[in-house]
């Protein structure tokens, strides 16, 4: 576990860094914000919508781990090309167009590592200790991932246009690397959802020798009919899947105008992005113990529900901010709410994934929000070149309230009681259990 804490920083390391600059990147280009859309919406489609075949490839060769490098090891080598690209694009749209191409492969080629890494970890850590696995994890991921930031906007205000957007994707690729080092000294445990044989799918499927295309083309078949019984077998995670499309529609619908919205709209220099990407993971590090004991308390759903609802009004936060430096106040209070929101629904997945086709379900999962994720931005997009960005912002905030109230209707799980004193931090609990004489007349435990 402690290799996938140290792939999982180099690994946001290169990942936030690329993705953080991507719509600046086409920016500085000439893109439009319908293109912006694009640069992000592609990615997304491509990247869950491949997520059941590369689940299915996975089932059917059960090599977790090898499929895994394959996948995030091959995504992070492709940001070279964005570290290229003024040298290889005879003209700015040229440029834009390379751009698209370069990100949706990279995003293509990314995601098969999804469900064979979802499916492993699942595996790796206990189910009692995912919260506190996870959340630690998550700190130190987050860590990195504010370090390469900042250190991704210092490079593009020391090295301008286009030459610090190359610096940045040369680092890109060199944390990639790195990543793929701990990532190659992860254990590869035997897979309960594996069957004998070459890691056929089901049990019975016979994997040695060749297979006739006959028998081939059945058993496609066969596997995508299994996969549509899933949303009869399980009923819950089936309207998980529903309302997960609808929030992360809504989600996405401004994900790519924010970093536009802010030079262009507010004034700011584009290095103060970097600053305003760090201050979201900075809260996000501060918020993830906070959040992983809760989680443990009050259960996933609470905490989605909870966090949720400060992540709803987050866009229209930003169209009251009245100056650029604000931003990063703005980000910092996202990174706070979507650290709970991201920890509670990883783990609700997991919980609803049956362990023994946990790779597929969480494929299907992938796949259906991957269908919002690509349809947001792409309309954000046009809406914003057709009527501007503050009426995106105000659509995405309506309808991430109506996607996390059908979630508390329609995912029936447990939900613990609690007060508003459950919510406190542990150290406020710990003091008031103690009472003011007793903490000021002697040293308080180490927490």
């Amino acid at each position: 576990m402690r290799a996938s804490a140290l792939e999982g920083a180099f690994a946001s390391a290169s990942d936030n860094a690329g993705t953080s600059y991507v719509p600046l990147y086409g920016h500085s280009l000439g893109a439009t914000p319908a293109q912006i859309g694009l640069l992000v919406a592609l990615p997304n489609l491509l990247t869950n919508v491949l997520q059941v075949p590369w689940a299915l490839l996975t089932e059917r060769l059960g090599r977790r781990k090898q499929i895994m490098m394959l996948g995030a090891v091959g995504g992070r080598l492709l940001w070279l090309p964005l570290a290229l690209l003024p040298w290889i694009a005879p003209s700015p749209k040229a440029a834009v167009l390379v751009l698209m191409i370069a990100v949706s492969l990279r995003a293509a080629v990314a995601g098969m590592a999804t469900p064979a890494w979802t499916s492993l970890m699942a595996d790796l850590v206990p189910r009692q200790v995912r919260g506190v696995y996870f959340a630690n994890r998550n700190l130190l991921v987050n860590l990195a991932g504010f370090a390469a930031t900042l250190l991704a906007g210092f490079l593009v205000r020391v090295g301008g246009e286009p030459g610090g957007y190359q610096l940045v994707y040369a680092f890109a690729v060199a944390a990639g690397i790195a990543a793929g080092v701990y990532m190659a000294q992860m254990p590869d445990l035997p897979w309960q959802g594996a069957p004998a044989g070459q890691g056929a799918a089901h049990p019975g499927e016979a994997r040695e020798g060749p297979v006739p295309p006959a028998a081939a083309t059945r058993g496609a078949r066969a596997r995508w009919l299994r996969l549509l019984a899933v949303f009869r077998q399980e009923p819950v995670f089936t309207r998980y899947c529903y309302t997960a499309f609808l929030w992360t529609w809504a989600v996405n619908l401004p994900a790519p105008l924010y970093a536009v919205y802010l030079v262009r709209d507010l004034g700011g220099p584009e290095a103060m992005w970097g600053l305003v990407t760090a201050a979201n993971f900075l809260c996000t590090v501060i918020a993830q113990r906070y959040w992983g004991f809760l989680s443990q308390q009050l259960g996933e759903k609470r905490i989605m529900l909870l966090s949720g609802a400060g992540a709803s009004i987050l866009p229209v936060l930003w169209l009251g901010l009245p100056v650029p430096a604000l931003a990063i106040a703005a980000n910092g209070l996202g990174g706070f709410v979507w650290a709970g929101y991201n920890l509670a629904s990883f783990n609700l997945l997991l919980a609803l994934a049956p362990p023994a086709r946990r790779t597929t379900y969480v494929a299907i999962y992938n796949s259906t929000i991957g269908l919002g994720q690509a349809l947001g931005p792409l309309l954000g997009g046009y809406i914003a070149d057709a009527a501007g960005i503050p009426l995106v912002f105000v659509l995405s905030t309506v309808f991430r309230a109506v996607g996390l109230w059908l979630f508390s209707r329609a995912v029936d799980t447990p939900m613990p009681a609690m007060t508003a004193a459950d919510l406190l931090p542990l150290w406020i609990k710990w003091w008031r259990q103690q009472g003011t004489r007793a903490v000021l007349a002697r040293p308080g435990p180490a927490l």
